[in-house]
């Protein structure tokens, strides 16, 4: 796979999921997922990995 074609599937992939800008965190959990924006978030992310 050429890289801007992974780059297109990537990008799809994120808007499908909600990403609005960078960076988006998407974190699968079970059956739920869950979106987390910007750099200020990211200790959000860290618990709710933990």
């Amino acid at each position: 796979m050429q890289s801007s074609q992974l780059l297109d599937e990537t990008t799809a992939e994120a808007l499908d999921a909600g990403a609005f800008g960078v960076p988006t965190f998407v974190l699968h959990k079970g059956k739920r997922r869950e979106l987390f924006f910007g750099v200020d978030h990211m200790d959000f992310l860290a618990r709710a990995c933990s």
